[in-house]
């Protein structure tokens, strides 16, 4: 059991049960691969991937938000940035490179944010910009 700072006492039992939980269930995808390739290395690989193979989604995540930090209360479209991004890396994306799109109207489904964009940018709503061009200015 934990304490807020106030003193008041909270219940950790939910969360523990469900961190044994995945803890149980990727012990047994693991033994599955292991199993069915023979493979420890196979196996290491499917623990690690999560902590390597997510560095381009973690820098295009970072990208969308960095320096308006100090906007946050003046709306998503201040608050967020879109990335324009080469066609193969938006679709791999999920279009979340619409990000202030995305935040502006987060009913609309990933595939028909690109339209919208067109639509915020046609009217002067919205800015976008390539990546290599936020990295040029921080």
């Amino acid at each position: 059991m934990g304490k807020y700072p106030s003193g008041e006492c909270i219940k950790c039992i939910p969360a523990i049960n469900s961190a044994r939980r995945i803890l149980i269930v990727n012990i047994i995808i693991m033994t599955i691969i292991m199993w069915a390739t023979n493979s420890i290395a196979l196996s290491l690989l499917y623990l690690i991937a999560p902590f390597t193979g997510t560095l381009c989604n973690k820098i295009l995540a970072k990208s969308q938000h960095h320096g308006l930090e100090t906007k946050k209360d003046d709306g998503p479209l201040q608050f967020s940035r879109t990335m324009k991004l080469p066609y193969v890396l938006s679709f791999l994306y999920a279009n979340m490179n619409y990000h202030a799109e995305h935040h502006l109207a987060p009913s609309i489904p990933f595939y028909n944010l690109p339209e919208f964009h067109k639509i915020l940018l046609r009217n002067g709503y919205i800015e976008s910009t390539t990546l290599r061009d936020f990295f040029k200015k921080f």
